[in-house]
């Protein structure tokens, strides 16, 4: 099985070996994001009344095409 190794300079490159080790970290709060703030668009709107209620005053396209901008911004970001 091939293997990979990360090699680092410390301390001066500490801060970048633990980003290179938290990526699980970082991809469960990737995807977070979307299940906090997207996801409740579609599903079952936002535990926040005061965000449902302003969603809820906008016209339909209005929130549609804020939402779907919002959601296309999120795809970009992928890793």
């Amino acid at each position: 099985m091939p293997l990979a190794r990360l090699e680092f300079n410390l301390p001066e490159e500490y801060q970048e070996m633990l980003d290179a080790t938290a990526g699980s970290a970082w991809r469960a709060a990737y995807e977070e994001v979307w299940q906090r703030l997207l996801r409740p668009w579609r599903k079952h709107g936002y535990p926040d009344s005061r965000v449902q209620q302003i969603l809820e005053s906008l016209p339909t396209d209005d929130v549609e095409y804020l939402m779907q901008y919002l959601a296309q911004q999120y795809r970009e970001c992928s890793p």
